[in-house]
């Protein structure tokens, strides 16, 4: 599949071909039908201080967007293939005290779609079950 690689120290990207992922067990694998840029994204592109802390290469950047489910995990619940779905960019621990009473937006090892794993600037991206909000019929993935 084609996705845009940060490959390299310093400014730019490329397209590139890689490795279609794969569902783990408590993940959806989404064909993604829109993304949106942000600046976290124009850091990592400008290769930043905060990019250059965060992002270990290479790195498929991308972290809000929008989808078909077209694979789900084997311990994922509520979802089937061909669910339309929105992406959460913040994935709990689901460990720490925070996540265990509720309070996930506060995580205390809190990873961020695009920054500490693979983002959406694909044609598939995975998306953590807990990340994935489900989109009615009619609504636009834009």
């Amino acid at each position: 599949m084609q996705a845009v690689v940060k490959r390299k120290t310093g400014r730019g990207v490329s397209v590139e071909e890689v490795p279609r992922p794969t569902a783990g067990p408590t993940d959806l694998l989404v064909r993604v039908e829109a993304a949106a840029i942000c600046g976290t994204d124009n850091h990592i592109y400008d290769w930043s201080p905060w990019a250059q802390e965060r992002i270990t290469l290479p790195h498929v950047l991308g972290h809000e967007y929008a989808g078909e489910v077209v694979e789900v995990g084997s311990s994922v619940v509520g979802w089937q293939v061909g669910d339309r779905v929105a992406a959460e960019t913040h994935i709990p621990c689901g460990q720490c005290y925070q996540c265990r009473t509720g309070r996930q937006h506060t995580c205390e090892q809190m990873k961020i779609i695009g920054v500490h794993v693979n983002g959406a600037f694909s044609e598939y991206a995975v998306l953590p079950m807990a990340c994935a909000w489900k989109l009615p019929a009619g609504v636009s993935p834009e």
